[in-house]
């Protein structure tokens, strides 16, 4: 018998907990970073309003309002952030550089995602910073300076989910590069620029339904964006077709997160045998 056979394997709670407190140790000077710059614009939009209501006490004629109120589309930045988390989470850690799994007392594919859904719960909990950050400041927008802070017309309760779906659609699919390829940004700038060029070939080439179908892939009712923001577009990119609808959005975000969660996976069955 050997040592390693007198030990049962660590339960997945105890793991979790390992793993959130590991990942959160990589996450410091990220994190303070992101505090900082969410009170910067925090102070910045307060001070907006004030300025706005000396404006309005002066010129009552001419009137203008600061509303920071929540609307899907500020969900932009918490999606950003979700798709740079995975590269901090795997910093210095691309598939070449991870025998030490083979240490662990759990599975190499078990650690590496444990590391990503510790990296997700992080994520949550800056997703819900920001939408406190949000509500707090338009409240004390309208507390303090008496400009109203009003959601937009049609807002619906569920649209508080779009920050978190997005932030989970953007981490898990940047999560599947940083785990599975060695050079992730170089593949998700190739995919882009692809995109980018598949777009511009068929604009080209006049190829009208080819370019919607093509365009439809990012901004149609099931498109990345629209899962993103909670808004579908028309595939001009330019006209609003369709404002909340919940049915529509959870199909969305049902349909990104399970292309992210299939990327994972197999990215999480690759591994590098030691040399």
């Amino acid at each position: 018998m050997t040592s390693v056979s007198l030990h049962a394997s660590p339960r997945w709670p105890t793991v979790m907990v390992e793993q959130m407190c590991s990942v959160g140790l990589l996450l410091r000077e990220g994190a303070a970073m992101l505090l900082t710059a969410f009170g910067a614009m925090s102070a910045i939009g307060i001070y907006a309003a004030r300025d706005a209501r000396a404006f309005n006490i002066v010129h009552p004629a001419q009137t203008i309002n600061v509303n920071l109120a929540f609307h899907p589309g500020m969900s932009i930045v918490v999606a950003v952030i979700g798709a740079l988390l995975p590269f901090l989470v795997w910093q210095d850690e691309d598939p070449s550089r991870r025998l030490y799994h083979w240490a662990m007392p759990i599975s190499r594919r078990s650690h590496s995602l444990s590391k990503v859904v510790a990296g997700w719960a992080w994520m949550m909990v800056v997703t819900l910073l920001f939408v406190l950050t949000i509500g707090a400041v338009s409240t004390i927008i309208e507390r303090s300076s008496g400009l109203a802070q009003r959601h937009e017309a049609g807002f619906a309760p569920w649209e508080w989910a779009v920050p978190f779906g997005c932030a989970t659609i953007t981490y898990l699919l940047a999560s599947a590069f940083a785990v599975g390829v060695r050079r992730p940004v170089i593949w998700l700038g190739s995919i882009a620029a692809g995109y980018g060029f598949l777009h511009f070939a068929l604009a080209a080439l006049d190829m009208r339904n080819a370019l919607r179908q093509a365009r439809s892939l990012v901004f149609g009712a099931y498109g990345l964006f629209s899962a993103i923001s909670g808004r579908i577009y028309a595939v001009d990119m330019e006209t609003l077709v369709i404002g909340p609808d919940v049915l529509t959005w959870l199909g969305g975000f049902a349909l990104w997160t399970g292309v992210g969660a299939v990327l994972l996976v197999a990215a999480l069955a690759r591994h590098v045998e030691p040399s």
